[in-house]
């Protein structure tokens, strides 16, 4: 492959980025289940929650509720998995995976309603689930554009899950019973006890929201007239501390906090490298890493990997490519960064790995600095398919999807990697 490497860079001329809208999502820290709550039927408006939960009855003049009363209707749990869009696990055995059907015939197929699956050892066997009646952010058939869109998952017990994206549900029941949020939830995070959320209408108007009880109650952060920039990304490191970075036509914006949200301090902008698309993700250590691309050309793209140390006020290079093949710490040209979650994960080891777009997945050694192909590429038989996410829960576990419909494990920290077709 490195022979492949050096023919890329050698026709290498202009480097790039397209965005795409489906990803991984990273593995929520794992918290004991909560006993299941028995509300009220009317919620008592707080000072303090600017979001309100209400399962059992119709709302009250609550502020804004966040899920609606009554069940969502449900797809039919018989479609086929034709495309792969999240996976989330919350141990090495339990794991969700959010799929669409429809999609062996993408020249055509316009309508893509999602299918949910669940496993309990691992991936080896994925049984159908209950899911909502919705669609995919990416169906282009206009008699459904009024309908319910969804592109992620997420379980933070083998009950409490969400699925969200344009629209959001919220199931507490493992995924019988679902609710439908009243506002989207454009990224969702968990991490020892407490969710994070970016909710808003739109990618460029949006607010972070917390909450300290599985999404039963939730706060919206500071700074809600402050934030600006599309497609935010959010990373969480513990329980106070967590970034925002997102960007517009002048530039790219990036914010932290150290007290649950209380208060956001705006940090520089992060500076030498490229600017057509930034992954912005944490490590275990609290280490703020990002990868960073220019505009590719073909198949092949500038990228760079740096690391702060201080939270995101300074970066340090890592690695980038080069056509110098005396530097020691290179990432290869081939293969499309895009900004979604999923992109870039860490086994928690120091190993980082890239879901490349029209490539493959490419792993890091334990210092982020030498990159291969961490599942060869003609092993994976991609064409101009894609990796569409990778996420870990330890440093021996991992899943990386791709489409159409094929899914990979590992069960040794990416030294093999074994394919699962999901039906």
């Amino acid at each position: 492959m490195h022979d492949k490497w050096q023919r890329a860079t050698a026709i290498y001329l202009i480097v790039g980025i397209l965005a795409a809208m489906a990803g991984c999502v990273p593995v929520a820290t794992p918290t004991p289940p909560a006993p299941e709550p028995t509300l009220a039927p009317t919620i008592t408006p707080s000072p303090s929650v600017e979001i309100k939960v209400a399962t059992t009855a119709a709302p009250t003049a609550t502020p804004e509720p966040l899920i609606l009363p009554s069940p969502a209707p449900l797809n039919p749990v018989s479609a086929a998995v034709g495309q792969i869009e999240a996976i989330s696990f919350i141990d090495a055995k339990h794991g969700w995976l959010l799929g669409s059907a429809c999609a062996d015939d993408l020249a055509t197929c316009k309508s893509r309603p999602v299918v949910l699956r669940v496993t309990t050892d691992g991936s080896e066997h994925w049984v159908p689930q209950h899911v909502p009646m919705a669609y995919t952010t990416d169906s282009l058939a206009e008699e459904i554009q009024n309908q319910p869109r969804v592109n992620n998952v997420l379980f933070i017990t083998k009950k409490d899950g969400w699925i969200y994206g344009e629209s959001a549900f919220y199931t507490n029941d493992g995924g019988n019973t679902w609710f439908a949020s009243d506002q989207p939830i454009r990224s969702l995070s968990a991490k020892l006890g407490i969710l994070w959320a970016v909710i808003g209408e739109s990618d460029d108007a949006w607010q972070i929201a917390t909450s300290d009880d599985g999404g039963k109650t939730w706060k919206t952060a500071a700074n809600a007239s402050g934030w600006k920039g599309v497609a935010p990304q959010l990373v969480v490191s513990s329980a106070t501390q967590a970034w925002v970075l997102s960007s517009d036509a002048d530039g790219w914006y990036l914010w932290q906090t150290n007290d649950g949200g209380a208060s956001w301090t705006t940090l520089p902008e992060p500076d030498g490298m490229p600017t057509v698309v930034r992954i912005l993700a944490v490590d275990p250590s609290g280490q703020l890493w990002l990868m960073s691309g220019a505009q590719p050309g073909g198949d092949l793209q500038e990228k760079t990997m740096h690391r702060s140390d201080d939270g995101g006020t300074t970066w340090e290079q890592v690695a980038l490519t080069t056509m110098d093949q005396s530097v020691p710490c290179r990432i290869p040209w081939l293969g499309e960064l895009r900004q979604q979650p999923g992109s870039l994960a860490t086994n928690g080891e120091g190993q980082w790995f890239i879901a490349l777009g029209r490539f493959t997945l490419v792993g890091s050694d334990a210092k982020a600095c030498k990159w291969a192909e961490s599942i060869l590429a003609e092993d994976a038989n991609l064409g101009d398919a894609t990796i569409e996410c990778v996420t870990w829960f330890d440093a021996t576990h991992g899943w990386a999807a791709a489409n159409p419909n094929r899914l990979f494990i590992t069960n040794d920290g990416g030294a093999n990697w074994q394919l699962v077709k999901v039906r």
